[in-house]
């Protein structure tokens, strides 16, 4: 076992960082038993819960009920592949539900989820992974051990959640950082809008739990606050959506810039309606 490298006495930087880490609730809490058998007894990530706090809120994210494939961007090391693995395995199509994890950071396996490594903003992941969606499709069977049975008397039309928790490197460059946000934000857009299922005419929306459930595929994506993101809101994800609103779960930290796009009810191309 290779030895952990210490942390300079001195460093005023690292203590407050092992000092926030100490008094963080969800960093404990990621790796604590849960009361349900049906949950992991910890999650990879403290975002899991960022996640969780999310589909609480919006219940057309990862419903039990219609939910049966997911497609996860930025996925390592695993935290929200496994709250939607979770999900899936609680609804009606338990065994059959769909999980597919991209990063260009290596990442653990996780049964039930295929893992593809690679680079997103490279056309040839993002039409690799189309293609391994279309498989999938067309073979009616879920990846990965213990999700490889046969959907019987259903069809495949499409992805009905993707996530998108990516985010680049910082730079410190204010005005780069929110380029970079912004690039992987339009790609993980472009890509939903060719994969998420479109919600078929007549459809409406309906009430689960006091909370609305949309028709049609669902978009979670991490952006940082700017104007010219709003903006991007406006131009590329209102039109398409049945309802777009920006999330900063309780969950993510306070002095954070972070937030979310929560995009539910996919309507497609608003040129072509």
């Amino acid at each position: 076992m290779r030895a952990a490298i210490p942390l300079a006495k001195g460093s005023a930087s690292s203590s407050r960082w092992l000092n926030r880490q100490s008094r963080d609730p969800y960093v404990r809490l990621r790796s604590s038993p849960t009361s349900s058998s049906s949950l992991p007894t910890s999650y990879r990530s403290r975002s899991s819960f960022k996640l969780v706090s999310l589909a609480q809120k919006h219940p057309s994210l990862l419903n039990p009920s219609t939910t049966k494939s997911v497609v996860d961007l930025g996925a390592a090391p695993g935290g929200w592949s496994q709250v939607a693995l979770n999900m899936l395995k609680r609804g009606k199509t338990s065994g059959r539900g769909r999980v597919w994890a991209v990063d260009i950071l290596g990442m653990e396996p996780i049964p039930g989820v295929e893992v593809i490594k690679g680079d997103f903003l490279s056309s040839e992941v993002r039409d690799f992974l189309k293609s391994k969606v279309q498989q999938q499709a067309s073979a009616g069977a879920g990846p990965g051990t213990g999700m490889d049975e046969k959907m019987e008397n259903d069809t495949f039309g499409g992805i009905d959640t993707v996530l998108s928790d990516m985010m680049a490197p910082m730079t410190g460059v204010r005005i780069r950082d929110i380029g970079l946000s912004l690039e992987l934000c339009a790609a993980a857009t472009i890509f939903a809008r060719d994969v998420l299922n479109k919600a078929k005419e007549g459809e409406e929306v309906r009430k689960e739990g006091g909370k609305k459930v949309y028709p049609g595929g669902n978009l979670v994506m991490k952006f940082f606050a700017h104007p010219d993101l709003d903006e991007f809101k406006k131009l590329e994800l209102d039109p398409w959506f049945g309802k777009v609103v920006v999330e900063k779960p309780k969950e993510s930290r306070s002095e954070s810039s972070e937030a979310y796009w929560v995009c539910l009810g996919f309507k497609g191309d608003p040129n072509v309606r």
